[in-house]
């Protein structure tokens, strides 16, 4: 149904076929290897906010399976690294990964990453793995205490002002997409850390008049300046997504905004 999603499909499958992707990158005489997972197909195909987290992992599980057998083909003697959604850590096949490596002659460590600990100015929690053959290897220790968590202001809040459906003329990334009437007046109704819920009855979504849509809150709301950002999704640009509405423009949050909210900031402004 979705022509560029099935491309998409078509291009991972060639990946997955090997079972990993390898990149090499020399510092100081020294190889790298680094593994990069692939996103299943299935995954590409699935719209991730119809998923919950135990069907997403089980899904995202299945790339372990397929590159098990490749790891062996090919075993770094610097650094494996691999992130993922902390649910994995509960499945057989994570631990069966983790004993593979410790076979291969590797010293592994893992653990749940809250982002902000590390100066990540967003709500995310990943499953982080390294492993390296030359000897014990360990993520750093928390660089941020919370009464120190990068905030929304203190990344984005000196951007250029925009409007929904315009761009910076000096960066293009720094773009919001146009919004229908009804959904600005619903972001003019909206206040940061709230939801849909704080709108008159003839705003609301047909489905959030429903009794079965309810307890769905976690939409068309405003991120909160004073705090880190919501979890960045695919569809950040989209105010009906999710908590992706600027704190106080009317407009969902530009695609820089998101890249820097992801901690990629160092990205240069596009200019064309």
């Amino acid at each position: 149904e979705n022509y560029t999603a099935w491309q998409n499909i078509k291009f991972y499958e060639e990946l997955i076929k090997d079972g990993k992707e390898a990149h090499k990158a020399t510092v100081e005489e020294t190889t790298i290897h680094i593994y990069k997972h692939v996103k299943h197909p299935l995954l590409m195909a699935l719209d991730r906010s119809r998923l919950n987290d135990v069907a997403y992992a089980e899904l995202e599980k299945q790339m372990i399976e397929e590159t098990n057998t490749g790891k062996r083909t090919h075993k770094p003697e610097v650094v494996v690294s691999m992130e993922n959604v902390p649910q994995l850590a509960k499945y057989q096949i994570f631990d069966d990964f983790v004993k593979g490596l410790k076979k291969e002659g590797y010293f592994v460590s893992w653990s749940s990453v809250f982002c902000p600990n590390y100066g990540i100015p967003q709500n995310r929690t990943r499953l982080v793995l390294l492993a390296s053959r030359l000897g014990e290897i360990k993520l750093i220790p928390p660089t941020h205490g919370r009464n120190r968590y990068k905030t929304v202001a203190d990344t984005i809040e000196g951007l250029e002002l925009i409007e929904a459906g315009k761009h910076s003329k000096k960066d293009i990334l720094h773009r919001s997409p146009t919004l229908t009437d009804i959904n600005l007046e619903r972001i003019k109704k909206s206040v940061p850390g709230g939801s849909w819920r704080d709108w008159n009855r003839e705003l609301r979504a047909p489905c959030h008049r429903k009794k079965s849509g309810k307890t769905y809150s976690s939409v068309y709301s405003r991120m909160k300046w004073n705090q880190p950002s919501p979890t960045i999704t695919t569809q950040f640009y989209s105010f009906g997504t999710g908590r992706f509405g600027h704190p106080d423009q009317n407009r969902a949050i530009s695609l820089r905004e998101g890249a820097m909210l992801q901690a990629q900031a160092a990205l240069q402004p596009a200019t064309t």
